[in-house]
């Protein structure tokens, strides 16, 4: 719901187009959602951040909770069988980092970089639990 709430605050008040479409990109960890699922400890970046997507009109005039139903069924579809299509799609057809992530973050997109279901002050990964979490270059555009 909060972040809902932070999605649809940010959009209205961005200038869009009502004809326009938003985005909200939740960070999931996917390491428990892989059959089998992979220990806490694993090595390596287990995220996915694919975006809820609807138009600005549709996120402005449905009411909160619709909004928080969109963001909840992307984070319901991260399945087993969608991130190992996922990953095998992206071995057969490598792309660079900037038609990832980074291609998606312009001002009709919010990011959700962390939430009380993704802990990413207690990742460890051998060298101890970071100190600090930094989100980079990202963290320097709107919202």
């Amino acid at each position: 719901a909060v972040s809902a709430h932070m999605w649809r605050s940010i959009i209205r008040h961005s200038g869009l187009s009502r004809e326009g479409e938003t985005h909200c990109k939740v960070a999931v960890d996917l390491r428990q959602r892989l059959n089998p699922p992979l220990e806490k400890n694993c090595f390596g970046n287990m995220i996915s951040t694919t975006p809820a997507t609807t138009t600005v009109e549709d996120l402005l005039d449905h009411g909160l909770g619709w909004a928080a139903l969109q963001i909840n069924k992307f984070v319901s579809s991260q399945t087993n069988e969608k991130l190992k299509s996922f990953a095998e799609d992206w071995v057969r057809n490598v792309k660079n980092l900037k038609s990832g992530l980074g291609s998606r973050l312009v001002g009709d997109t919010l990011v959700v970089a962390s939430s009380p279901r993704f802990d990413v002050y207690n990742n460890d990964f051998g060298w101890g639990k970071p100190i600090a979490v930094r989100s980079g270059p990202g963290s320097s555009i709107n919202g």
